[in-house]
């Protein structure tokens, strides 16, 4: 897991000749740590998954994620959700993508959920008459706590079931 930012004022301020204790210098460490490899995850669809006709449904992850640095998702537990570690808490850049297959007449819907009822990110696109193979995009720059989660949520209103994959992307920028 990644080390959070620590202030090293915090940690020992040093009086004017003195030498700092090791723990100062493991603090410094650690910062230039976090802010050279930042925590960040990208958990993937690969496979299609079909979204029912005039539902909501979680785009559930399936695959291994193309990168996790501080077990962010879980592939077998919980697969819809990338969930803030303990001690990761701050601003985060998301960015949720889809890609609808070609269907009828239709809406179609992407929204970025926290904790499974606010939506903090939407897309919506409708057309009336039929529609190819549609990719959204969703960015956004959220401020998350540890323990809350993101889930991207897909809608498409077309009479018939709908193929989609996706990934989320959460990237941490600041405290």
């Amino acid at each position: 897991m990644t080390t959070p930012y620590v202030d090293p004022q915090t940690v020992h301020n040093p009086t004017t000749g003195g030498s700092p204790p090791a723990s100062w210098g493991d603090t410094v460490r650690d910062n230039q740590q976090l802010f050279s490899a930042p925590p960040s995850v990208k958990a993937v669809r690969t496979a299609v998954q079909s979204l029912a006709h005039n539902s909501y449904t979680a785009l559930a992850f399936n695959a291994a994620d193309a990168w996790d640095t501080d077990s962010f998702h879980s592939t077998t537990s919980n697969n819809t959700r990338v969930t803030i570690p303990s001690g990761l808490g701050g601003k985060y850049h998301l960015i949720a993508s889809v890609t609808f297959a070609a269907g009828a007449d239709s809406t179609r819907l992407v929204q970025v959920r926290l904790n499974g009822a606010t939506v903090i990110g939407l897309l919506q696109a409708t057309n009336g008459a039929a529609v190819g193979a549609f990719g959204a995009s969703v960015p956004i720059m959220y401020q998350l706590a540890a323990g809350d989660y993101i889930e991207v949520i897909c809608y498409q209103y077309s009479t018939a079931a709908l193929n989609v994959t996706g990934s989320l992307s959460a990237h941490w920028v600041s405290l």
